[in-house]
């Protein structure tokens, strides 16, 4: 050891791939890295992986439907351990991700449900998300509430939406329609 560490030596990592068969890698896909949305999302991925001696294999894939299809080939054929895909609100299509159905890996979709037996989904609960936004302006007195929706397209917002509402119905706060503005499609 104290002759690998005067040396330099450091572990050829894809030599101790064929030998473990495990190459201590995982796929880190964000859909738009400017999105302001995936920067904490990303910070934790990495203080998780770091200490479990785990390396992301990033790709950011810029909103693009084909560098997604692409990127995704790629890194399955890095033989990497699992696969994380932060997905924003412009991944409306997904049975783009079918692919993944057929991965033999763990796959983890983050921000975006969806309905295969092996990918696991972590989600937003928009509904309580309203709710929770609604009951804590009321909480200081708050009765006179002005609301932007998200755009119409996007199928959070119906849902954020419907919790600020069950939170009016069940305090009887009235929800004034000239205070509630939609933000346009993008």
């Amino acid at each position: 050891r104290d002759v690998a560490l005067k040396l330099g030596y450091h572990p050829n990592i894809y030599a101790r791939f064929l030998r473990t068969n495990r190459s201590r890698t995982i796929g880190l896909m964000v859909f738009d890295i400017a999105d302001p949305f995936c920067t904490p999302i990303i910070g934790g991925v990495q203080s998780v992986l770091y200490p479990a001696s785990y390396l992301p294999l990033f790709i950011d894939v810029q909103n693009n439907y084909p560098r997604f299809e692409k990127s995704l080939e790629m890194l399955l054929g890095s033989r990497m351990e699992g696969l994380l895909v932060i997905a924003n609100w412009v991944l409306m299509d997904v049975n783009l991700l079918a692919d993944l159905v057929n991965i033999r890996m763990p796959v983890v979709m983050i921000a975006r449900g969806v309905e295969m037996g092996s990918v696991s989904c972590i989600k937003v609960d928009n509904e309580a998300g309203g709710f929770a936004a609604v009951q804590c302006l009321y909480a200081k007195g708050h009765r006179q509430i002005a609301f932007i929706r998200g755009p119409t397209g996007l199928s959070d917002s119906a849902i954020r939406w419907q919790g600020i509402q069950q939170f009016a119905r069940t305090h009887s706060l009235e929800i004034d329609p000239d205070l509630v503005v939609d933000l346009p499609e993008t």
